[in-house]
């Protein structure tokens, strides 16, 4: 399986990259305007595997980047892990996580 992460970007400047791509996954991190839904629906990315088969996400914005050198971006991995493997890590599995994550480093519960 091939990964494509991408920041801000146009369309056609990710075209390219994105073509074979079976995932398409958007930095939380980044300042884009557009969204997953503007990916899926862009002319220009139609042939895009991820954009044929509707695979294309926005990592939740309450969360660190999967790149982000931080403690937090560990969170970033089991949502990610959601997507890739939801029979093993349930969407419940990812908010108990994040929970607990915010508790036990920051004492926000």
């Amino acid at each position: 399986m091939f990964f494509f992460f991408f920041k801000q970007k146009t369309a056609y400047e990710i075209g390219v990259r994105l073509v074979g791509s079976e995932m398409c996954i958007r930095d939380s991190a980044s300042d884009a305007e557009y969204t997953p839904e503007d990916v899926l629906n862009d002319e220009n990315l139609k042939e895009c595997t991820a954009v044929k088969n509707g695979n294309v996400y926005a990592i939740p914005g309450d969360i660190e980047a999967l790149d982000s050198p931080v403690p937090g971006g560990i969170l970033a991995s089991i949502w990610l892990a959601g997507i890739l493997h939801p029979d093993q890590v349930s969407a419940d599995m990812y908010t108990e996580e994040k929970a607990a994550f915010y508790e036990t480093f920051y004492g926000i519960k």
